[in-house]
């Protein structure tokens, strides 16, 4: 019989200091029940009338808020954090006039500084108009900028670029579109209106490394208030579940059918992601090129909903399908990551925020990886060696090997898996040993992967099939690209049953840019008419609105991986 947990004395008291009412909702706020909740309460609402924060304690408030907004103890609970959130703004227009010392905290009403790339400052722009700009101060070389300026301008306006009379600063106030629209804003709509490729676009911006201040001005913005509202509420009234469980069941459960948003409702769900994610200076490619008709919101249970953003078609690859996810608790965002999806092996990494780490990161585990396997076909999902701390320090002294141990996940170098086995061997032999730093060295140099395909997918080398490529394209066309694109494209098209009169721009580039590939295939001709017409489906999906229909498809077509494998083993590892 298990002895019952002695009580906890209350860690509230009359006067307390605000350090303390902070130290004691820390410390409170990962247990539940009755007594906890109470004294939850007890401790928000101290603090809502307590006096303004200092700058050390609203940054250490602001984490301890949103994780008790995620894990909230019932609705009262979720309400009282949440009027403590909306006193933020006013206690941080207190802290002082410049909030300099607030800088990069997330907070609300403060402000970050970061290189955001062209593809997010566009979209918050769009959200929170006026929010971002140069941060000159900070800016040692207008090189770069001035370069993307005049590559974006008609010639005879460009010459006013380089004259003595006017600065950069004083060219660009000239040059606004509106009445208060920002340096910024002005300088991403020439660049934008010039008609240069996104890839294009993105590399004049991005090439200078520029210096931005995004302005946490607006409701919404600051870290500890991104939400999506409305949904379910799941309230935790029982300890956080940590026992080590098999995912397997819980990734194969069977989701509700989910189509991708409207809209309306996809901007909002992209506006909350850029949110949570720049509000911490982080940013990640797919997300940087979001499509807002590829949005899929997934709802998983117990409050955990999985928000799948795909891919714009001009920045999609060729094959792989890239896409990006977000993490929501009770409509708090907790964790992102990235997934890479072909032939149904999903290559993706979940990084919780750091105020969620050492919650329930198994179920998060679990329900991100169903969710792909529903709306992308996902099957088999790994990590790369990089992952496993080669050339990543931080995944070496966390013991990432370990963590994707426990999770079920496997190592595909044998040398590895049979280190890793004898390890947990000593370990049950041995209890209390740990791997050692010079043993988790050893342990890195191997993927990892959790396999449920029974199988039949793996990870694929894209590399080695690039360089076969290039090849090809070099002996057949004489290395004439636009050349071999259009001919590949009518041969293949005519053999996989693809009508072009019948397809819009971004589905003629997906063809272009698949068709080389296709046709290096050297048993096409022996493919059924099901297996072709299934292939011509999914590479004219490829430049669809959304192409998790063509990833999908791709995750059943046996024929195409098994053709691809042949082709890229053909030829030797150039290492």
């Amino acid at each position: 019989m298990t002895p019952s947990r002695p009580r906890r004395k209350p860690l509230t008291k009359r006067n307390a200091s605000v350090s303390e009412l902070i130290a004691a909702l820390q410390q409170v706020s990962h247990s539940f029940g009755s007594g906890p909740a109470r004294e939850k309460l007890s401790l928000l609402g101290q603090l809502a009338k307590a006096g303004p924060p200092s700058v050390r304690q609203l940054i250490a408030l602001q984490g301890v808020l949103d994780f008790v907004r995620a894990y909230p103890d019932g609705r009262e609970v979720r309400a009282a954090s949440e009027a403590v959130v909306r006193q933020l703004r006013s206690w941080i227009a207190a802290v002082s006039p410049d909030k300099t010392a607030l800088t990069n905290s997330g907070l609300p009403g403060t402000t970050m500084t970061y290189s955001y790339h062209f593809g997010v400052l566009r979209q918050l722009l769009q959200a929170w108009p006026g929010s971002c700009e140069f941060d000159w101060g900070d800016l040692e070389d207008e090189a770069a900028l001035m370069q993307a300026l005049d590559l974006s301008l008609p010639s005879a306006e460009s010459d006013g670029l380089y004259g003595d009379r006017l600065t950069l600063r004083d060219w660009l106030a000239g040059c606004r579109p509106r009445k208060g629209a920002s340096d910024l804003e002005t300088t991403i709509g020439i660049i934008a209106g010039a008609g240069h490729t996104e890839q294009l676009e993105s590399w004049l911006f991005d090439n200078g490394d520029l210096p931005i201040r995004y302005s946490l001005r607006s409701p919404g913005q600051g870290r500890c208030e991104v939400t999506l509202p409305g949904g379910r509420r799941c309230y935790q009234q029982q300890a956080i579940e940590r026992d080590r469980y098999p995912l397997r069941p819980l990734i194969q459960r069977a989701l509700p059918a989910v189509r991708p948003c409207r809209p309306n409702v996809a901007r909002a769900l992209l506006a909350i992601a850029h949110a949570a994610l720049c509000s911490r200076c982080l940013e990640i490619y797919p997300l940087i090129h979001a499509n807002d008709r590829d949005v899929t919101l997934v709802p998983c249970g117990r409050g955990i909903q999985v928000v799948v953003v795909g891919t714009r078609p001009a920045m999609r690859a060729a094959l792989e399908s890239l896409y990006f996810f977000l993490v929501l608790k009770n409509g708090v965002p907790i964790a992102y990551g990235p997934a890479g999806v072909f032939f149904g092996a999903c290559e993706m990494g979940i990084n919780l925020f750091p105020e969620f780490r050492g919650s329930e990161i198994r179920y998060v585990y679990s329900q991100v990886m169903r969710a792909l396997r529903h709306v992308l076909g996902a099957d088999y999902f790994f990590v790369q060696d990089y992952g496993m701390g080669v050339g990543n320090p931080d995944a070496i002294a966390s013991g990432a090997f370990w963590f994707y141990r426990k999770l079920g996940f496997v190592a595909d170098n044998p040398n590895v898996e049979q280190l890793a086995q004898a390890e947990e061997q000593r370990m049950l032999a041995e209890p209390g040993y740990r791997s050692d730093r010079r043993m988790l060295h050893r342990l890195k140099h191997t993927r990892v992967y959790l396999d449920l395909s029974e199988g039949r997918s793996s990870w694929f080398d894209f590399e080695r099939l690039g360089v076969q490529l290039s090849e090809f394209v070099s002996q057949q066309y004489g290395g004439d690209r636009n050349l071999a694109a259009a001919r590949c494209a009518a041969s293949v098209a005519r053999t996989l049953g693809i009508r072009r009169s019948g397809l819009c721009k971004e589905q003629i580039s997906a063809l272009g840019s698949i068709a080389p590939i296709v046709a290096m295939l050297p048993d096409l001709d022996r493919w059924t008419a099901t297996e072709k017409r299934a292939l011509g489906r999914a590479i004219v999906q490829k430049g669809a609105a959304s192409e998790a229909a063509g990833c999908r498809v791709l995750a059943k077509h046996t024929r195409l991986r098994q053709s691809l494998l042949a082709l890229a083993d053909a030829r030797p590892p150039t290492d």
